[in-house]
């Protein structure tokens, strides 16, 4: 395992825990950020094979969707 690797692990479990310790509003930001960012990666992956994903609408639609299950539990 490379170093650099190693490391971002490091961060990102730090980050995972510091986001399950906050929990609520601080959680649902955190996790929102992590799908929208994960969203724009995956959707720049399709452009670069030919497709043509509808990334104007989906990231505001999943962000919706997590505030309404910590809205209305």
């Amino acid at each position: 395992m490379s170093r650099s690797r190693f490391l971002s692990a490091i961060v990102a479990i730090a980050l995972a825990l510091g986001m399950i310790v906050l929990g609520g509003w601080y959680f649902t930001l955190c996790f929102g950020v992590i799908i929208y960012l994960g969203q724009l990666e995956y959707f720049e992956l399709a452009r670069t094979n030919g497709g043509c994903p509808s990334a104007e609408n989906h990231p505001g639609g999943e962000s919706g969707v997590i505030s309404h299950g910590n809205l209305c539990p």
